[in-house]
């Protein structure tokens, strides 16, 4: 699918948003996907506790529901988690990774080590390693568990905050809206979700446990306070700087040999400037159970496959 051309003559699987919104509908389900007033009222909410602190960064409260269940302390359960975790990324060869990943935290003011005295609510977050061989920049990350439990039937820190509404654009008309004009750039925000912070008040509803030094293995107690780009204009990338190698901008001498990148999810090949959807091989031994798993595998958000896969 090219750029810059005449899009009356494309004959695209979902031709119209109306088409794309009822195939989407979960109306078989009995759920509509539309903005609730429940949802609604979570969103102003929000925004009226948004605030900008001096350094830049926005900061606001976390979502509690109303009538959420009192939140126990889930300190041990924590800490048998972290030992857990420890214990793999030794026998992975990843301590040192993930200790840089949180010292770095540290530093950038992200987290924060936590005082004794607790203010308000005091949950601790396990965590684990998330590894991505595909990424461009992260290729290791820390996923934090905000639905651990003290015990069964314990509330969880998810279960007593509102989800909100779902505010992304609709990745169908990003991706089509991309394809309207023969320029394309791409980006990335670097860690955009650790840059918002939450209000000093509810710190300790974010709490979590990692090692204080990698020779003892001792213990302690951190809190949350709370980059890429591509384009398919050889000048653009050519200029691209950075200083911060986590950054996909440094990874841009390994593009422009393979110019092949990621646009949503989709293979987009900045050289000729089209977009791939990947197919899986088929199985060696044709079943029912490995046709569906094969298809299960196929990410295709615009449908230009739809007539091949039927």
């Amino acid at each position: 699918m090219s750029p810059g051309t005449d899009l009356g003559n494309a004959y695209l699987a979902v031709n119209s948003t109306l088409d794309h919104n009822r195939l989407c509908a979960l109306d078989v389900l009995g759920q509509e996907d539309k903005l609730s007033t429940h949802q609604s009222d979570v969103h102003e909410e929000f925004k009226e506790q948004l605030a900008r602190s001096p350094d830049g960064r926005y900061e606001t409260g976390l979502p509690w529901k109303g009538n959420f269940p009192e939140l126990p302390n889930n300190c041990a359960g924590s800490v048998r988690r972290v030992n857990s975790l420890l214990r793999k990324l030794k026998r992975t060869d990843m301590p040192d990774q993930y200790d840089d990943i949180i010292r770095e935290q540290l530093e950038e003011g992200v987290v924060e080590k936590a005082p004794a005295k607790v203010i308000g609510k005091e949950f601790y977050m396990p965590h684990r390693a998330v590894i991505r061989e595909n990424a461009e920049s992260t290729k290791l990350r820390v996923a934090y568990d905000a639905s651990a439990r003290a015990y069964d039937g314990a509330p969880s820190l998810n279960e007593c905050l509102h989800t909100g509404p779902r505010l992304q654009n609709e990745l169908w008309n990003v991706i089509v809206r991309n394809r309207f004009h023969p320029i394309a750039a791409a980006g990335d925000m670097r860690k955009a979700f650790l840059q918002i912070r939450v209000k000093e008040a509810e710190h300790d509803a974010l709490r979590f446990h990692w090692i204080k030094d990698k020779s003892t293995e001792e213990l302690e107690v951190l809190r949350f306070t709370l980059h890429k780009w591509h384009s398919n204009v050889p000048e653009q990338e050519g200029d691209c700087t950075d200083d911060e190698p986590s950054f996909a901008k440094q990874q841009l001498g390994a593009l422009s040999a393979r110019e092949e990148c990621k646009l949503l999810g989709l293979k987009w090949d900045i050289g000729d400037d089209t977009l791939h959807v990947s197919l899986p091989s088929p199985p060696s031994t044709l079943t029912k159970r490995g046709i569906l798993a094969n298809s299960a595998k196929i990410y295709d958000p615009l449908g230009l496959v739809s007539p091949e896969m039927l």
